[in-house]
């Protein structure tokens, strides 16, 4: 089985809601919770996907580990910011 970044993305999207439901942590807490099960898991899969040798191979671990902790923060900040623009227009 052969394991791809969009699987990755659902499963720190998932994984990073369900810490902060079942830890019931807000704010910036959760922000950095997130951002270390992303960037955790998208260094991991990184690692997979190239065995570093050289720097380069490391700095694209740190950079997919760094993207994948801010993918869930900044989509759960835009869904937040549509909801209430949503909310402001039916009002």
């Amino acid at each position: 089985m052969q394991i791809t970044i969009g699987d990755v993305v659902l499963v720190v999207l998932g994984l990073t809601q369900w810490v902060k439901t079942k830890l019931n942590v807000a704010g910036n807490v959760a922000e950095l919770l997130t951002f270390g099960i992303g960037f955790v898991l998208g260094g991991a899969y990184q690692y997979t996907v190239v065995t570093p040798t050289v720097f380069g191979d490391w700095l694209a671990i740190v950079l997919v580990g760094a993207g994948m902790g801010l993918v869930p923060s900044g989509l759960y900040k835009f869904t937040g910011v549509v909801a209430d623009r949503i909310r402001v227009a039916k009002s």
